[in-house]
């Protein structure tokens, strides 16, 4: 249910609108490879009726290479671990998959809260920096220009408790601790 919560709405903008190419209709952020794998294999199934869907998983234990050419041939949906998105936008083989990210139009992060654990995935922090804004060199005075990239994010858990102790003792609260973390930046 989860993944359909998110995923119908990706879905239905793909049947309503098909993308112009090299556009990413959707990015979503799994913490594990084998929930990268099942939301994978449940899109799939769900979009059985759009006949050029094409969605991918980018996950870590497959060949980075495989994954390179499937980013580089203008996926309409991008499932993937921060580790391995990480190291693939880092790398020269993808421009046209970056140039996608500035028109994506749906982001998703699920099981957030495995996602934001102190230590873990270092990645998304990175990955979130580049999805929410666009550096371009200005045609004035050569300084750099910060360009607002705009889309629909999703924020999913089916763990994420109301209340929890800290190491410290301390109350937290882990909805104030998801969004201080992923900052949902804007003007």
């Amino acid at each position: 249910g989860k993944t359909l919560a998110y995923g119908l709405p990706i879905l239905n903008s793909l049947a309503t609108n098909p993308p112009c190419p090299s556009q990413l209709t959707g990015l979503i952020l799994v913490p594990t490879r084998e929930l990268g794998m099942q939301v994978a294999r449940h899109l799939k199934q769900a979009a059985h009726f759009l006949e050029k869907a094409k969605i991918v998983s980018i996950i870590g234990g497959m060949s980075m290479e495989k994954q390179s050419r499937q980013l580089f041939q203008s996926p309409d949906i991008v499932i993937a671990t921060p580790g391995r998105l990480w190291e693939l936008m880092n790398s020269s083989q993808v421009p046209t998959f970056m140039e996608s990210l500035k028109k994506l139009k749906f982001f998703v992060i699920d099981e957030a809260d495995r996602m934001i654990e102190a230590g873990h995935f270092r990645e998304l922090e990175s990955i979130l920096a580049a999805l929410y804004y666009n550096f371009s060199q200005a045609q004035e005075d050569g300084a750099m220009v910060k360009r607002h990239i705009s889309f629909q994010t999703f924020v999913f858990s089916a763990t994420l408790s109301l209340c929890r102790k800290s190491k410290r003792g301390d109350i937290e609260n882990p909805i104030d601790s998801l969004l201080e973390k992923i900052s949902f930046r804007g003007d």
